[in-house]
């Protein structure tokens, strides 16, 4: 009987290339930007990876593309091993401190295999009623 990890059917990985004479041993990197995605009501990025022998890091990017300051690859925190539920968080900034809008998400892989990346979304807190 074959068995696999949860939620681990397909992934996307980084490969190097092959050496040339001037690159004996080529970077095993690479990066995905996902198509803009609308932050409201989203207060967190969760990845689905395997990272044992590398790391993972994400940034968030405007509409048209460009790093958002505080939210940039140096600033994330990263991720250095295997997890299907990492929560990524940057140094001095939070996700839910944006304002609402379409933002793109570029996932920088270095030896690394991505399963999921997922938006979590605001879930509502429920006040108990004091006078029971």
């Amino acid at each position: 009987m074959v068995s696999l990890p949860l939620d681990r059917f397909a992934g996307l990985r980084s490969e190097p290339k092959p050496p040339t004479p001037k690159i004996k041993r080529p970077p095993d990197i690479g990066q995905i930007t996902l198509k803009p995605l609308d932050r409201q009501n989203r207060t967190g990025i969760y990845v689905n990876a395997n990272t044992a022998d590398g790391a993972l890091w994400c940034e968030i990017l405007d509409e048209d593309g460009f790093r958002l300051p505080g939210f940039d690859k140096a600033s994330c925190v990263p991720l250095k091993k295997d997890t299907t539920r990492y929560l990524f968080a940057w140094k001095e900034k939070k996700i839910a401190k944006l304002p609402p809008g379409p933002y793109h998400l570029r996932v920088h892989l270095q030896k690394a295999t991505v399963y999921a990346v997922t938006l979590s979304e605001a879930r509502p807190t429920f006040c108990r009623n004091a006078d029971r």
